[in-house]
Parts: C-alpha cells; structure tokens; sequence
C-alpha cells in the first residue's frame, strides 16, 4: 500500500477510537445556520503498537535490486610492431694513420667506428711534420704500441707505434692508455 494511504488509513482508524462515538454529521442533517464548534479540540489517540507495526510494514520499500557489474579488466594495447635492430656495424680496418717519425719517431693510427678517413686525416694535418696515409702505421723496427681512447669520443680510438731509437722506458711514460711493450 502506498505510504500516504496508510497514513491516511491510520487518522481515521485513531478517529474513530476516540471517545466520540456518532457517526459524522452529513451535510443533510447539519442546519444550515449551525456553528461549526471549535471550542472542544479534538485529540487522536495515539496510535497502538499494531498501528505502527503495520504503518512500518506498509512503508516498507520493496529492497533495491543492486546489479553488480565486474570490473572490466584494463584493455591491453597491442604489442608494437618490432623495430628492425640496426645493422651492426662491419669491422673495418683502420681510417688512416698520422706519420709523425722524421721529428717524434712514433706514428698513430686511427682505429675505431667513430673515424672516418676525412676526420682522421684534418686529425693528422693538425700535427706538424705530419703525413696521412691510409691503412695502419708500419710495423718493421716498432718497440711499443699505445692504445688510447678518450672518454668524450669512446668511438675514437688512437694506437700510438714507437719505434727506435724511442726509449721504451719514456714511451710507457707517455702513454695515456694501455701500453704493450713489443721485444
């Protein structure tokens, strides 16, 4: 039953249980010229434990039907395509070497992928007496190699070649990177 017919339904059940047992007057049997008494108050009785019990019942709302939905699992983006690897680069030999030995009796070759000929050759033309060829230094009458890379250009490597009558002892000394005496 809705909730404002019950409420409805219990004001005239607590009338009626009040002391006053006639029925309601009618429009018919009121004279016309009567007085509507309002010099004694109504009171209603409060309502019995079964009033109440059923005005809650009554009230009631059926329950709420919850619909759980389960949580959609996160979509997952599809794998990129993989990206080729780059090709490895191919060993080559050297970029050239610098000819210092009419002055400094050493020579230095330019090893390493971060040389190219035009690099290691303005490379050499900055040193003086110098000679740029292509290929390694020469190896007939070397007493030592140096190998040197510095840390800002780790694809630049040098390889220093002493030769006599360099001192071998002086050659260590200079060297800036792993040095490798040659018998």
């Amino acid at each position: 039953m809705p909730p404002r017919l019950s409420l409805f339904l219990l004001l005239a059940v607590a009338a009626c249980q009040s002391g006053d047992r006639s029925p309601p007057p009618t429009e018919a049997a009121a004279p016309a010229s009567a007085e509507v008494r309002t010099d004694t108050p109504r009171v209603a009785t409060p309502p019995t434990p079964f009033d109440a019990a059923e005005a809650v019942f009554d009230t009631t709302e059926p329950p709420e039907t919850v619909v759980e939905i389960p949580p959609t699992p996160p979509s997952r983006r599809p794998d990129p395509a993989p990206r080729p690897s780059p090709p490895t680069p191919v060993p080559q030999g050297p970029a050239g070497n610098c000819d210092v030995r009419r002055t400094e009796s050493f020579c230095f070759t330019y090893t390493g992928d971060g040389w190219t000929p035009e690099t290691a050759r303005a490379q050499c033309a900055s040193a003086p007496d110098a000679s740029f060829s292509a290929g390694a230094c020469p190896t007939t009458a070397r007493i030592a190699t140096c190998t040197f890379t510095r840390d800002s250009a780790p694809g630049r490597e040098i390889v220093y070649t002493y030769y006599s009558p360099y001192d071998p002892t002086l050659a260590a000394l200079a060297c800036p990177g792993t040095f490798e005496r040659i018998e």
